[in-house]
C-alpha cells in the first residue's frame, strides 16, 4: 500500500512536466501550420498569377513552333460545271463526252527547304522560353515564400521581445510599488 501511494504521488508530481512538453510540441505544430497557411494565402498574389500566365503563353508558343509544318498542307476543291454535274450523278456531258477522271478535289503539300533548318531552332528557342518562364515563376514563388516566412519570424521575435519587456516592466513597477510602500511605512 505504501509503494502504491508513493508511486501515485510521483506520477502526479511528474504529470505537469510531461504536459508542458506536450504543449510545446503543440505550439510548434500550430506555428508550422500558421506558417504554411500564411504562405498559402500569400501565393494568391497577382504577380504569381501573371507568372503562371507567362508560362502558359510560352507553352502555347512552343506548340505553335512545333506545328509549323501543318501550315504547308493545303486542300482545295475544284468546282466547275463538270464536277457539279458529276456530283449530281450526271457523268456525261451534252455532247457525249465522258469525264470519269476529272479531279474533284486536290491535295497539295509544299515543304520549304529553309523551314527544315530554321524551324527546329525556333522550336528549341520556344522550349527555352518555357523553361525560363517556369524558372521565373519558381523564383517569384520562393521570393514570396521567403518574405512571408521572414515577416512571420520577425513577428514572433518581436512578440517574444514584447513579452519579455512587459515582464521586466511589470517587475520593475512592482519593485517600485514595494519600495514606495516601504518608504511610507518608514
Amino acid at each position: 500500500m505504501k509503494h502504491l501511494l508513493i508511486s501515485s504521488l510521483i506520477c502526479m508530481l511528474c504529470h505537469p512536466l510531461f504536459a508542458q512538453v506536450a504543449s510545446q510540441d503543440k505550439v510548434m505544430s500550430t506555428s508550422s501550420n500558421i506558417r504554411e497557411k500564411l504562405v498559402e494565402l500569400a501565393l494568391q498574389n497577382p504577380d504569381l498569377e501573371v507568372a503562371d500566365h507567362q508560362v502558359q503563353i510560352a507553352k502555347y508558343n512552343l506548340k505553335k513552333a512545333k506545328g509549323w509544318w501543318a501550315s504547308n498542307i493545303s486542300l482545295s476543291f475544284n468546282a466547275n460545271e463538270v464536277t457539279v454535274k458529276r456530283l449530281e450523278g450526271k457523268n456525261q456531258q451534252e455532247d457525249g463526252r465522258y469525264y470519269p477522271y476529272y479531279p474533284i478535289y486536290n491535295v497539295g503539300m509544299s515543304i520549304p527547304i529553309g523551314g527544315l533548318f530554321s524551324k527546329p531552332a525556333a522550336t528549341k528557342a520556344a522550349r527555352e522560353k518555357v523553361n525560363m518562364a517556369q524558372a521565373e515563376r519558381d523564383s517569384k514563388y520562393r521570393e514570396i515564400r521567403a518574405s512571408v516566412l521572414t515577416a512571420y519570424e520577425n513577428y514572433l521575435s518581436r512578440k517574444r521581445l514584447y513579452t519579455i519587456q512587459s515582464q521586466i516592466t511589470e517587475s520593475a513597477y512592482n519593485d517600485y510599488l514595494q519600495t514606495k510602500e516601504k518608504f511610507r511605512n518608514g
